[in-house]
């Protein structure tokens, strides 16, 4: 990748720079990079990102609509900045979907340069884990497939955490729209610094030939809705077997990007606080 300052005279000899650049890596042309980073369409039948994101986007860079999601992709890490779900109680009470009948796919909307692959999680020690949950898309077999795009993973420590407390998570979050009328829920990874000498740095692992980047936390953000009541949130940031304790809010404004603001960073801040480490949650 290379940026070019152009002004007057330089453009044409820039312009073929460019033109010399994508010939000798054999793309077509500047579109067939960035393509992949246009919002794709939404899919018939799927729920209308209109009812998913009707309290806005938590952020507007490389938008996938599926048939029971929304979710920005990440260039760099190869995994969704973030993942948007609405759960109902009606939709929750249909299983016209079987999980055994799903395939971890190469989200071919992803431009190759910048997507993950299963041989990437080959030997890593790492589960593909779900950002967008298949059980929740148990009302449609077509719904639940689209949460076995890769581009829906992030590499998840297995015994402990995917299959455990983030599992646990996950059934508790679908018990909810049974006591409340709908339930949004945004989920993703977390890149925190680690704070050595004083200093906060950036350091995390990378998995395969694509170098997918392993989060060093994952949040989970439920907005739970019922008729007279208040909008209450709760956030939960969690971090290998460990987690913060869940927290209620009450004062949402009805804006993701103000709300995702405002909690990521106080999230942000308690997690690079190592002094008093959070309680444990598993055995």
């Amino acid at each position: 990748c290379f940026v070019m300052a152009l002004r007057g005279a330089s453009l044409v000899a820039g312009l073929a720079s460019v033109a010399a650049f994508f010939k000798y890596t054999g793309l077509q042309a500047e579109s067939d990079v960035f393509a992949a980073t246009a919002p794709t369409s939404p899919p018939s039948g799927q729920i209308p990102p209109s009812e998913i994101m009707r309290y806005g986007l938590p952020s507007s860079d490389n938008l996938r609509y599926r048939m029971g999601y929304v979710m920005s992709y990440n260039n760099k890490h190869k995994t969704a900045n973030w993942v948007c779900e609405v759960l109902t109680k009606e939709r929750n009470s249909q299983n016209n979907a079987d999980r055994k009948l799903c395939e971890f796919v190469v989200d071919d909307t992803v431009h190759p340069f910048f997507r993950s692959l299963n041989s990437d999680y080959k030997g890593t020690g790492f589960d593909r884990g779900h950002l967008a949950n298949a059980a929740n898309q148990r009302w449609s077999q077509a719904a639940m497939n689209d949460t076995f795009f890769l581009s829906n993973m992030s590499p998840q420590v297995g015994k402990g955490f995917n299959r455990d407390i983030w599992n646990r998570l996950e059934q508790w979050v679908r018990t909810l729209p049974g006591e409340y009328g709908v339930v949004s829920v945004c989920t993703g990874p977390l890149f925190i610094p680690v704070v050595e000498h004083g200093k906060a740095y950036m350091k995390y692992e990378v998995i395969g030939a694509s170098q997918v980047a392993v989060p060093t936390h994952f949040f989970k953000v439920v907005l739970c809705e019922t008729a007279g009541r208040a909008p209450e949130i709760m956030v939960d940031g969690t971090r290998g077997s460990w987690s913060t304790a869940l927290q209620r809010h009450t004062d949402f404004t009805n804006d993701w990007l103000a709300f995702n603001i405002a909690i990521f960073n106080g999230l942000t801040h308690r997690l690079l606080d190592q002094s008093s480490p959070p309680p444990r949650l598993c055995d």
